[in-house]
């Protein structure tokens, strides 16, 4: 890691831990660098949050490729992608919480979107999601309920069944049922 992306990866760390309401002394203060260097680094702190979430998305998209990897059909790659966000919601709540309140901050990153679309695209190429699926709506649907959506263990196989049934052909239910995720 250089050194500009060791600097960027402190102020990540830092937003992810204290959230973006902090004033610039604190920032300054548990990064323990001087104002001079933030501003001279940064400009101001709201380019400081930018670079932040550059790095954010750069985490997320790395993050993603890893499990991904071991995915072996569009199936298990929508629910592992529909359980890491939720989880991603959960442990990096500041970011996530952020972008909800102040959308500008997705307008140059659209991970999260664009990564489910490509998934359901590729289902529908193998005949898993249904062709007449309307991706770019349903996955506004899935990122905006799925935090309301309950993962748990226990429930998770007829939770997802529930909220995946609109997309899935009948042999992506199949599909659904052979994977760990979808079964009792």
């Amino acid at each position: 890691m250089t050194l500009s992306e060791q600097k960027t990866s402190d102020l990540y760390y830092y937003y992810l831990e204290n959230g973006f309401k902090n004033s610039v002394i604190s920032i300054v203060n548990s990064l323990g660098i001087s104002n001079k260097t933030f501003f001279n680094r940064y400009g101001n702190k709201n380019n400081s949050i930018r670079l932040a979430f550059k790095y954010w998305f750069k985490v997320l998209e790395n993050r993603w490729f890893e499990i991904q990897k071991h995915c072996n059909n569009a199936i298990e790659e929508l629910v592992m992608f529909m359980y890491t966000t939720k989880k991603t919601m959960t442990d990096e709540h500041y970011y996530y919480g952020f972008i909800q309140q102040d959308r500008k901050f997705l307008e140059d990153e659209t991970f999260f979107k664009n990564t489910l679309i490509s998934i359901l695209d590729r289902g529908k190429q193998k005949f898993y999601i249904h062709d007449t699926l309307d991706v770019d709506t349903y996955s506004d649907f899935l990122l905006n309920n799925l935090f309301l959506i309950d993962v748990d263990e226990e429930k998770r196989p007829e939770m997802l069944k529930y909220v995946l049934y609109a997309a899935l052909t009948e042999r992506g239910m199949e599909i659904l049922d052979e994977t760990p995720f979808g079964n009792h």
